[in-house]
C-alpha cells in the first residue's frame, strides 16, 4: 500500500501528478482543495463560508478539512493507497492526520514535495484563475500571500518527514511528464 503526501505550494501542479498516481497506482486522492471546491459548487452552508474564507486569502478552519479527510479514508479504507494533496500543510494538522492515520491503521510512506519558484507559482495561479474562473486564484496580492503563508506554515511538516526519511524534492519546473518521471522513479527506488 502506498499512502503519499503531494506536497507544494499552490500552483505547484499538485493535482496534475496526483491524477498521474492515480492512473499508475489506483490510489485515492485526498485533495483538500477538490473537496473544498464540491463543497462550494454544491453551496451548502460550509461552501459558502468556504467560498468567503477563501475570497479574503484565509484558510480554511482546521475542523472541517479534518472531517472530510477522515470521512474519505473510512469510506476508501479498502484502497490501494492514499494521495493527500494540499494536506497537511502545519503541525497542528499534520498531528490530526497522524491521529487519524493510527486510528484507522495506516502510514505516510512517501512526501513528495513539488519545488517552483515563487514566482512562476505566481503565473501559473493567474493563469489558472483566468482559465478556470476561480476567483481565488485572481488577485495576485492574495496569491502571494498564499504562497508566502504555505512556504511559512509547512516547514514544520517538512522537518517531520525528513526526519522519518520518508521526505523528497521534485523539481516541478519541468514540463508534466518529465516531473511524473522523476516521481515514479522515486517511488520505485524504495
Amino acid at each position: 500500500m502506498k499512502n503519499i503526501i503531494l506536497f507544494g505550494a499552490p500552483g505547484s501542479g499538485k493535482g496534475t501528478q496526483g491524477e498521474k498516481l492515480i492512473g499508475k497506482y489506483g490510489l485515492i486522492q485526498i485533495s483538500t482543495g477538490d473537496l473544498l471546491r464540491k463543497e462550494i459548487s454544491q453551496q451548502t452552508h460550509i461552501g459558502i463560508q468556504i467560498k468567503d474564507t477563501l475570497a479574503m486569502g484565509k484558510m480554511v478552519s482546521d475542523d472541517i478539512i479534518f472531517k472530510m479527510i477522515e470521512n474519505m479514508i473510512v469510506a476508501n479504507s479498502a484502497s490501494n493507497g492514499f494521495i493527500f494533496d494540499g494536506f497537511p500543510r502545519n503541525q497542528t494538522q499534520l498531528n490530526t492526520l497522524e491521529k487519524i492515520f493510527s486510528t484507522q491503521n495506516i502510514e505516510i510512506t512517501h512526501v513528495l514535495s513539488l519545488q517552483v519558484p515563487d514566482e512562476e507559482l505566481v503565473k501559473r495561479i493567474l493563469k489558472r484563475g483566468k482559465t478556470n474562473n476561480r476567483i481565488d486564484d485572481q488577485n495576485e496580492i492574495i496569491i502571494k500571500g498564499r504562497i508566502r503563508l504555505y512556504n511559512h506554515e509547512t516547514q514544520t511538516v517538512s522537518k517531520f518527514y525528513k526526519q522519518q526519511s520518508k521526505f523528497f524534492e521534485i523539481d516541478g519546473l519541468p514540463e508534466p511528464e518529465k516531473v511524473f518521471e522523476n516521481i515514479v522513479n522515486v517511488l520505485e527506488a524504495e
